[in-house]
C-alpha cells in the first residue's frame, strides 16, 4: 500500500488513472498513425509549435539562394579577369 502510495505521488496517477491515460494514449497513436503522412507532418506542426522554424527556414533558404547566386556571379567575374591577365 506504501508503494502505491509513492507510485502514486511520482507519476500523478493512481492505478485507475494510469491505465485508463495509458490507453486513451494507445488509441490516439492509433488514430496518428491512420492519417495521411501530410496530416501527420501538420498535426506534429502544430503540437510542437514548429511554424515559427519553417518561417524561418523559408526565410533563411531565400537569403542563402541570393548569396548562392552573389557567390556563382563573382566567381563567374574572377575566372573572365583570371583569363583577361593571361591574354
Amino acid at each position: 500500500m506504501e508503494d502505491e502510495k509513492r507510485i502514486e505521488e511520482i507519476i500523478g496517477y493512481d492505478y485507475e488513472g494510469f491505465i485508463s491515460s495509458f490507453f486513451i494514449r494507445q488509441q490516439e497513436l492509433q488514430i496518428f498513425s491512420n492519417l495521411k503522412s501530410s496530416e501527420r507532418h501538420e498535426r506534429l506542426v502544430k503540437l510542437f509549435k514548429l511554424k515559427i522554424f519553417q518561417n524561418i527556414y523559408k526565410k533563411l533558404k531565400f537569403t542563402i539562394n541570393d548569396f548562392q547566386r552573389e557567390h556563382d556571379n563573382l566567381k563567374g567575374e574572377i575566372i573572365g579577369l583570371g583569363r583577361r591577365v593571361e591574354e
